[in-house]
């Protein structure tokens, strides 16, 4: 139900031809298990729609790049918000993880750089404080600690 009300157009795509490639591509290159593939195609049924060579495939390379080939931190932040790889690698992904880099901020935190508005994103990163009140109603936010968990609380960082 919610592919449809999300996605309706991925019922008219070709399992065999088209849907089948897109769902092995995001299981085998993060390495989900049945139930995180349905999770993250649950949270995210447009990514069926995105073309792997064009689109997927470049994006998860780029992570991948940043994550310096961890695997684990990676498939956790595609598991809690797989709207990731929805996002543009060359207008949002990458300038914000270049950005994010530049002022020393972990890569742990791309869940919280990419839900944020672009006024917040710059807030964020140039203060270096996380600020709740700032995170707060965005949707899917969190930050990951090294090893890829979710922390709970959104400490702030002292300058």
């Amino acid at each position: 139900r919610r592919c449809m009300q999300q996605a309706p157009q991925i019922l008219g795509l070709d399992t065999d031809n088209n849907l089948k490639g897109k769902v092995e591509f995001i299981r085998s290159r993060f390495e989900l298990t049945d139930d995180e593939l349905i999770k993250v195609i649950y949270k995210m049924p447009t990514l069926l729609n995105l073309n792997v060579e064009s689109n997927l495939g470049p994006k998860a390379d780029f992570l991948q790049e940043c994550f310096e080939g961890d695997l684990i931190p990676l498939k956790k932040a595609i598991i809690l918000q797989p709207a990731l790889l929805g996002y543009s690698l060359n207008k949002r992904i990458q300038p914000r993880i270049e950005k994010m880099m530049k002022f020393g901020v972990s890569i742990h935190r791309i869940t919280n750089a990419m839900t944020l508005t672009d006024a917040n994103f710059d807030e964020w990163v140039y203060s270096g404080i996380i600020d709740k009140e700032t995170l707060r109603g965005e949707r899917g936010s969190a930050i990951l600690n090294k090893d890829g968990n979710a922390k709970k609380d959104h400490p702030k960082k002292t300058a």
